[in-house]
């Protein structure tokens, strides 16, 4: 059990389940290796329920997990390799439609998804602007584009904005991963492999004064005109 997220009542609890070799018996209900489940806190009796399975539509035969809240808590965003992505490992999102009731899972789609692997998603708490994970997109500090490099999303006018990468103060050559951020838009925290490390899975924690690039509502506005040489007449 890890990659835990509590809803800001504490009273809602999403957690990922993983199948251990010679312990497929304790985990009955999982569909995949990895499958998403969720429990309540009950104040009454001052215990959590028995934690229940998202169920089909939402986990898949493969690996899910990795979730994280939208601000409004109607959306969880988890990361899956299930078939039918837009690579090996892609970000998908599922909306609150009733009590306890949830939608099927969705693809976020290209923009944020890539060929490569995308996961490790967070969304700031108090902004729409999405952090991520990748190896896929354009922009990455590692000279052979085999390691991950943390990103960022804004939305605006309903869609997600292309991804820009967070910058060499944060993304190096090695794995960057499983990020998150304080509420103050302060400090941000993640995981890391050293430059050129043979063992990928042996990470580090790292905290880092928010720089420009991660900056929830970092924009750069700019001014001016354009106007002919010879006569000074601004362009059409």
């Amino acid at each position: 059990e890890g990659f835990a997220v509590l809803s800001k009542n504490g009273l809602f609890l999403v957690f990922s389940r993983c199948l251990v070799n010679g312990c497929d018996t304790e985990c009955r209900d999982c569909m995949g290796s990895c499958d998403l489940f969720y429990s309540t806190f009950d104040e009454n009796k001052e215990r959590w329920s028995t934690p229940k399975n998202f169920g089909e539509g939402i986990n898949s035969k493969g690996w899910d997990s990795q979730p994280s809240f939208s601000i409004t808590e109607d959306t969880i965003y988890f990361a899956s390799n299930r078939p039918g992505g837009f690579g090996m490992s892609d970000i998908y999102f599922i909306t609150k439609i009733g009590k306890d009731k949830w939608s099927r899972a969705f693809n976020m789609g290209p923009v944020i998804n890539s060929r490569g692997n995308e996961w490790s998603p967070f969304h700031s708490k108090k902004h729409k602007v999405f952090y991520f994970s990748s190896n896929g997109h354009i922009v990455n500090f590692d000279e052979n584009r085999m390691s991950n490099d943390l990103y960022r999303s804004n939305f605006n006018k309903g869609r997600w904005l292309e991804p820009k990468n967070l910058g060499p103060l944060v993304n190096g050559e090695g794995d960057e991963t499983y990020f998150s951020i304080d509420a103050n838009n302060k400090h941000l925290y993640y995981a890391r492999t050293e430059d050129g490390a043979e063992n990928k899975g042996v990470t580090d924690l790292y905290s880092f004064p928010v720089p420009m690039e991660a900056q929830p509502l970092a924009v750069v506005v700019f001014k001016g005109k354009l106007v002919d040489e010879e006569t000074g007449e601004p362009y059409k």
